[in-house]
């Protein structure tokens, strides 16, 4: 991991800036960066619908608070789904806007009796 601190002098009528930044090296042989890219979102995609599915088949039955629980779970991960299409496209205004979504709707389910 190379993690790197940025300092920006003034300029004229710029402020002076400075900022982080993280870059994640690698070195896997061959192995591209997308093709790492794509494994990491399959997994979370499968790591998503595996827990979804394992959580229905031992909440059964669904009814009541149950099944808004499942309601309020899929659409969680429907907004991690565009989440996850915002930031690939490169929307980051969007994909935050989903992850700000997100993380309201996680509390929200995780209250306990508000459901």
């Amino acid at each position: 991991m190379i993690l790197v601190h940025i300092y920006q002098f003034q300029s004229f009528i710029l402020p002076s800036a400075d900022a982080n930044c993280g870059i994640l090296y690698l070195n896997l042989g061959g192995v591209t960066g997308m093709l790492v890219f794509l494994l990491a979102l399959i997994g979370t995609v499968l790591g998503i619908a595996g827990g979804f599915v394992l959580w229905a088949r031992n909440s059964l039955p669904l009814e009541g608070p149950t099944h808004r629980q499942m309601l309020g779970m899929i659409f969680l991960a429907a907004v991690v789904g565009l989440g996850l299409i915002f930031s690939w496209v490169g929307w980051w205004g969007a994909g935050i806007l989903a992850f700000v979504l997100a993380s309201l709707l996680l509390v929200i389910l995780l209250a306990p009796g508000q459901t």
